[in-house]
């Protein structure tokens, strides 16, 4: 008679898993990157005027886009600051055309001036000047005042 011992050997592997960065704020998620040419679907939340807006480029085709709203025409500013890479900056009226861009090199802040029509809807486009310059730790700060 055979007599049979088995042995069993369990090796835990602990596997660190980054957290999530949470500089992003609630208006850079999944739906603010989901746009193709004219069809804006289904959308960005709009964002408050006058308020810094964080977000990140996660991926190199990640393009963030955010829906402002304008009920007094007049002059608005776009701004792009604290840039971990290079990004642009692209103004878009609701047809989906671009209307003007800001394409600086490095990580200079970007800026764009325009006279805005009164009860008109907008787009802010954020993203990468090509599919290397991404960086999904850190944020941008947008602003349309």
């Amino acid at each position: 008679m055979y007599r049979i011992t088995i042995h069993a050997f369990f090796i835990l592997a602990i596997q660190h898993v980054p957290s999530k960065t949470t500089c992003a704020s609630e208006y850079d998620y999944s739906f603010n990157n989901s746009h193709t040419g004219t069809h804006y679907f289904p959308g960005p939340f709009t964002i408050p005027l006058n308020t810094d807006i964080n977000g990140r480029i996660e991926v190199a085709s990640d393009v963030d886009y955010y829906k402002f709203y304008i009920t007094t025409g007049g002059s608005i500013t776009l701004t792009l600051r604290n840039l971990p890479t290079n990004y642009n900056l692209n103004l878009v009226n609701n047809q989906g055309r671009s209307i003007l861009t800001s394409a600086r090199t490095g990580t200079s802040s970007e800026t764009i001036n325009f006279t805005a029509t009164s009860n008109t809807e907008y787009f802010a486009l954020v993203y990468p000047v090509n599919n290397k310059t991404f960086n999904a730790k850190s944020c941008y700060t947008l602003r349309v005042a």
